[in-house]
């Protein structure tokens, strides 16, 4: 078996200002969808996102990601859960996940 290099790129996330500048092309009508997220690196999919949701509003579109509402602990629990479960490593009383996800949900 021979080994191959991984010819995959990954894709990098593009700036604000590179999302904003692709979607105000599409709406102006200057490129298609497909082709401004080729130039700008952004996901096709994503940018029809984005393009829909820009021409539902009158305003110019500002981007905004919302990546904060898939948080279900508070900072402060988090720490507080990850103190406890070291804190059980440590003397020999690790939690399996189930139990871990039960311990949280309380």
């Amino acid at each position: 078996m021979s080994s191959q290099a991984s010819t995959t790129k990954k894709r990098l996330k593009p700036t604000t200002a590179a999302i904003e500048e692709a979607v105000r092309k599409v709406i102006a009508g200057h490129q298609s969808i497909n082709k401004t997220a080729l130039v700008f690196g952004i996901s096709r999919a994503y940018l029809a996102k984005i393009v829909k949701k820009a021409k539902a509003t009158d305003k110019e579109y500002m981007h905004r990601p919302n990546i904060s509402n898939k948080r279900i602990l508070s900072k402060t629990q988090e720490d507080l859960l990850v103190s406890y479960l070291k804190t059980a490593s440590k003397i020999c009383h690790g939690l399996t996940k189930k139990q871990t996800k039960e311990l949280a949900f309380q």
